[in-house]
């Protein structure tokens, strides 16, 4: 059934009928409705939050409620006659006429409160509506249960476990994909790409908003929002000296998403030589490059690094790699540190071109 607001009144006094009323007539006067006043509204008539009940010959063997909806200058205006389980009759002027509560309001609030309060029998109850106008108990659920939906219910259900494993090297297998890792010798959490001990990559932090994705080689497309990072593997072996410097197509950061991008990278050295080491981005293959990060000077100790970065503005197609190099005469080799020297080439997207 349908439920409305209705209109009350708790100043309203008696009054009597002005004239004599027929069974089926649609509207009535009153000598003063002046005191029906809504309780909600302060100052206005009932009828404006909605219907109201008015008893005619209010106590006597006639009484009659009717349904009204609202009133002008003492004519009040009927919804239904013979309401609430009375009968539609006549009535004679000077018949006491005043607004009640119906049996049928007290109905509605009964049922509510048995159907919101009355419902609830231990702590951690919830109510949803299970249909039109009706409430159903969901009991609270056991320890550690989530709310799920069923499709048309809520339900308790039990999380969904990730599996996660501890080791110390690289031999751990996984069962399956996405099943987290925490190598306990370098404290460094990698997930599962694919089963077996070569699916494993490592998890990076990623800039708030951005859109992280974790690669050790190849050629790599930043095409949304976020970073791609490469480390670097072993065909990133040696930069010769003399000037001279290497890049490897493994290394390459494709983007096709103009916009603002910060590159950041970090070559450490492997060996003590006599040449200075250097870092460079080089952008479409050399139209533009990026200057070197500080040098790191002859006969440093292994694992020095060069630290790199600069915000560049792209608005077409373009790849980028990091470039190491180095300076000297001869043909010296300046090897470059790899692997657990945490060498790494990252591209941050910052936004969109001004």
């Amino acid at each position: 059934m349908a439920y409305t607001n209705k209109s009350y009144s708790g100043s309203a006094l008696s009054t009597t009928l002005a004239a004599s009323m027929a069974a089926g007539d649609m509207t009535f006067t009153v000598l003063d409705a002046s005191s029906w006043i809504d309780i909600a509204d302060g100052n206005s008539a009932l009828g404006i939050n909605g219907n109201f009940v008015v008893a005619v010959d209010y106590g006597g063997t006639s009484e009659e409620k009717i349904l009204c909806s609202g009133i002008s200058s003492n004519v009040v205006t009927v919804v239904t006659r013979g309401y609430d389980g009375s009968t539609a009759t006549t009535h004679s002027s000077n018949a006491v006429c005043v607004p009640v509560v119906s049996a049928h309001d007290i109905d509605e609030a009964n049922l509510a409160v048995y159907n919101t309060i009355g419902k609830v029998t231990t702590a951690g109850d919830l109510l949803y509506g299970s249909g039109a106008n009706a409430l159903t108990r969901l009991g609270i659920g056991a320890a550690q249960r989530v709310l799920t939906s069923s499709g048309t219910a809520p339900q308790w259900t039990a999380p969904v476990d990730v599996s996660f494993n501890n080791a110390s090297n690289s031999s751990n297998s996984a069962t399956a994909i996405g099943q987290l890792w925490y190598q306990t010798d370098t404290g460094e959490l990698q997930i599962a790409t694919a089963t077996g001990t070569g699916g494993w990559k490592p998890i990076t932090p990623p800039v708030p908003g951005q859109l992280t994705v974790i690669v050790d080689s190849g050629t790599k497309t930043i095409s949304t929002s976020g970073f791609a990072t490469i480390p670097f593997n072993n065909t990133w072996g040696s930069v010769l000296g003399g000037g001279m410097s290497f890049n490897s197509s493994t290394g390459v950061i494709s983007i096709t998403k103009s916009g603002v991008y910060r590159f950041t990278g970090l070559i450490t050295t492997a060996a003590n030589t006599s040449n200075y080491l250097y870092a460079r981005f080089v952008v479409n293959n050399g139209t533009l490059a990026v200057n070197h990060g500080a040098a790191v000077a002859p006969h440093t100790p292994l694992g020095t690094g060069v630290n790199i970065s600069a915000d560049v503005e792209i608005s077409a197609t373009t790849t980028v790699y990091l470039q190491a190099y180095s300076t000297g005469t001869g043909a010296t080799v300046q090897n470059v540190g790899i692997g657990a020297l945490n060498n790494y080439f990252q591209a941050t997207y910052l936004g969109p071109l001004a």
